[in-house]
C-alpha cells in the first residue's frame, strides 16, 4: 500500500497503480487523498497485539487455543460448556411466544371451565434412547439455563421409546417402554423403576412413525 501511494504521488496514475497492485481504485485513492497508508480497511480494529494473537495460536490454527479458553472461562463464571438438546427445524419454528401464550390460554380456559384439580391433570411425553452414539458438540452458556437447542436432521437409528406421565399435583405414572424389535422379552426390563411395562414393535422408531 505505501509503494502504491508513494507511486501515486511521484505521478503514476492512480487507477492504473491500483491495478498492478492488486488494489481498490476506491480504497487506494482515499490513501492517497488522506496520505495514511495503514493496509487496515474499515472502521473496526483489532484489540489484540500481535504478540497476543501468537499466543492464541491464531496464526496456525485460525483459531483460539485450549488454554485461552480455560482463563476466559475462568475469568467469566457465568458462563459453562452445556451439551445442546437435539432439536428439529419444525419445532424450532413452531415453539414461539405467539403459538405458546395461544397454548396457555386455551388450557386455562379449559381448567376453569371444567375446574379440573391439580391431581386430575395429567400431561404425557415420550423420548428416544438410541441405539448409537451422535453425540453434539458442548457450547458456551450462561449458568442456571436449563435448556440450550441445536438445529438438527432428524434422529437416525433404532430407537428405544419411554413413556413417561405424571400430574400436576406431582404424582408420577411407572414409565412405559417400547422396544424396536419382534417379540417382547421381560428380561429387557431388568433394573427398571417398579411398575414398568414394556412392549415391542418391529420398525424404526423415526420421528414419523413414533407411536
Amino acid at each position: 500500500m505505501e509503494t502504491a501511494i508513494n507511486l501515486c504521488r511521484a505521478g503514476e496514475s492512480v487507477k492504473g497503480t491500483a491495478k498492478k497492485y492488486g488494489l481498490a481504485y476506491a480504497t487506494l485513492y482515499r490513501h492517497v487523498k488522506s496520505g495514511v497508508a495503514s493496509p487496515q480497511l474499515g472502521r473496526f480494529r483489532p484489540v489484540l497485539t500481535d504478540d497476543q494473537e501468537t499466543e492464541l495460536n491464531w496464526s496456525k490454527n485460525k483459531k483460539a487455543g485450549e488454554d485461552w479458553l480455560q482463563r476466559f472461562l475462568s475469568r467469566h463464571t457465568n458462563l459453562r460448556l452445556k451439551t445442546p438438546e437435539s432439536t428439529s427445524v419444525a419445532r424450532a419454528k413452531g415453539f414461539n411466544r405467539r403459538e405458546v401464550c395461544y397454548f396457555y390460554e386455551n388450557l386455562e380456559s379449559a381448567i376453569e371451565k371444567n375446574n379440573i384439580e391439580a391431581s386430575r391433570l395429567y400431561n404425557m411425553d415420550k423420548t428416544g434412547i438410541s441405539m448409537t452414539s451422535n453425540k453434539p458438540p458442548k457450547v458456551l452458556s450462561v449458568k442456571g439455563k436449563r435448556q440450550v437447542g441445536m438445529i438438527a436432521s432428524a434422529e437416525r437409528g433404532q430407537l428405544t421409546t419411554v413413556i413417561g406421565c405424571c400430574n400436576a399435583a406431582g404424582s408420577f405414572l411407572p414409565p412405559f417402554l417400547i422396544f424396536a424389535r419382534k417379540k417382547m422379552q421381560p428380561r429387557l426390563l431388568d433394573g427398571s423403576p417398579p411398575g414398568t411395562q414394556g412392549t415391542s414393535k418391529e420398525y424404526s422408531l423415526s420421528p414419523k412413525n413414533h407411536p
